[in-house]
């Protein structure tokens, strides 16, 4: 018995078939279905019995196909117990090499402080003993045969607490650092020498806000912001032994946004202005003397002094410059009109007989008239363009409204075409 299979696809290439694969599986099942049918009739067994070794046989093959997905299962569990097996060992490794080089780096780390940290001892020398002052030191340092000197990067820590963190030169504060002094308060810039010289920001231990503030070998001088114009001060400096008065006219002005580089303008009781950098000039404030306003910061100034560059004040009022530029107008008030001219044009009024004051008069009658028809020929004109505006504007509406009633009309005709049409479908003939 064998069966004839003819397959069509709905397209216009019926005779091509899209899916080989299942085409050729259909086709193989059904030789074999007409196979195994043929085989039964042939052997002559019932449609019961053909029935029921189909059954078995379907049931052996889920059966197979049950064992084997089992098999499928069962290995794919495997596989990923080992992946995950492989993969905590792999983390576990991880963890491992990351502890032990945490505690190679923590290993370093104390021996480096260990290297780093120096204590301080009093040597006894009768009874050969030495006893710790509570000073340490760490930080980088120079050795000098048996013994270490202080010099790079460090803080010295006195009972545990840190009074100075910064730069060191050969055993002495020298450089950018911060010390902390004993009612801990702080102060942070430079030091020359174990002695804070120049500007650093001091902050207080009660948390008050920091200020600035100016030291010169060990001693405060100032505060920055009492630096301001009028403060009168004392110049220190050998330079200024005949000249030491001198009061501020203007604040810090760095050239380059480099507050290092910021300097004052001061003006010498004895004349002359000086640009001083007051943050490294040795001077002290005179505080019982009170402060000035200079006229010349309010006064506007135009010229510029021959010594130092500055600014000098411009004069309230300069007679040749008004001399050389003259100004002419028509007002008799000015000072500076020429009353000759004005006493002519006043005469030449005078002089004028009747008919030319009627003329006058006439002319300016007639421009007048002018003026008036002019405007009145613009305002014609703006009403008649307004006018077509408004025209033009109400038949653009007209077209408007006369397409908007075309188009409701196409679309009424196209419903009551597709109801017909409807209609006709379903077989109603309709009216």
């Amino acid at each position: 018995m064998s069966v004839n299979v003819d397959l069509h696809h709905g397209d216009e290439h019926s005779g091509q078939v899209k899916n080989h694969k299942a085409y050729e599986k259909l086709m193989k099942q059904l030789e074999h279905e007409s196979e195994e049918l043929e085989h039964n009739t042939t052997a002559g067994l019932t449609t019961a019995e053909i029935i029921k070794k189909r059954r078995a046989k379907e049931e052996k093959s889920a059966e197979e196909f049950r064992r084997q997905a089992k098999a499928a299962v069962d290995a794919q569990e495997a596989k990923e117990k080992r992946e995950k097996e492989e993969a905590e060992k792999r983390a576990k490794a991880k963890a491992d090499e990351e502890d032990r080089q945490r505690r190679e780096a923590e290993e370093e780390a104390i021996r480096e402080l260990e290297r780093k940290t120096k204590k301080f001892f009093t040597v006894d020398r009768k009874y050969n003993r030495k006893s710790p002052t509570g000073v340490m030191y760490f930080g980088e340092y120079e050795q000098e045969g048996n013994a270490w000197v202080p010099h790079g990067y460090g803080e010295f820590r006195v009972n545990g607490e840190v009074i100075y963190d910064g730069e060191i030169y050969q055993g002495k504060m020298h450089g950018t650092g911060m010390i902390k002094f004993e009612n801990d308060d702080t102060w942070k810039g430079k030091f020359h020498l174990d002695e804070p010289n120049g500007i650093g920001l001091y902050k207080f231990a009660d948390g008050s806000a920091p200020r600035e503030r100016i030291y010169r070998n060990s001693r405060p001088v100032c505060w920055v912001d009492e630096l301001i114009p009028g403060v009168r001060i004392r110049l220190l400096g050998p330079q200024h032994n005949r000249n030491p008065m001198a009061t501020i006219i203007e604040d810090a002005i760095a050239p380059s946004g480099d507050l290092e580089q910021a300097r004052f303008k001061v003006k010498c009781d004895l004349g002359g202005f000086l640009r001083l950098d007051l943050r490294a000039e040795k001077f002290t404030i005179i505080k019982d003397q009170p402060m000035i306003a200079m006229l010349d910061k309010y006064i506007p100034c135009h010229r510029t002094d021959a010594h130092d560059g500055s600014i000098g004040p411009e004069p309230r009022y300069n007679y040749e410059a008004d001399q050389a530029n003259r100004s002419k107008t028509d007002y008799h008030e000015n000072f500076y009109h020429d009353v000759k001219k004005v006493k002519k044009i006043q005469k030449r009024k005078q002089d004028m007989t009747d008919e030319e004051r009627t003329k006058s008069q006439n002319a300016r009658m007639r421009a007048l008239m002018a003026a008036n028809a002019k405007e009145k020929q613009v305002k014609a004109e703006m009403e008649a363009a307004l006018a077509e505006e408004k025209a033009r504007r109400e038949q653009e509406a007209a077209e408007a409204a006369a397409y908007e009633a075309e188009v409701a009309a196409q679309r009424e005709a196209l419903a009551a075409k597709r109801a017909a049409q409807e209609r006709a479908m379903h077989g109603d003939p309709g009216d």
